[in-house]
């Protein structure tokens, strides 16, 4: 059965203002996500274990975890 705008209980979360700055081509010590060849225990072009700490906090904070 489809949903129609405004009958989910769903929240937006902006995960894109609070990582920029820590994208791929950032320095391996301020990246979120990994690039090509991730220099971090990461899947290539995924976040990494800061990256993921950072969207749970922010996650966290507008669900008030």
């Amino acid at each position: 059965m489809p949903v129609t705008p405004g009958e989910g209980a769903g929240t937006y979360i902006d995960l894109v203002t609070p990582s920029a700055g820590h994208d791929a081509c950032q320095s391996a010590s301020k990246r979120w996500v990994e690039g090509y060849v991730p220099v971090h225990s990461a899947a290539p072009l995924h976040p990494n274990a800061a990256g993921e700490a950072a969207y749970a906090t922010v996650i966290g904070g507008v669900l008030g975890a």
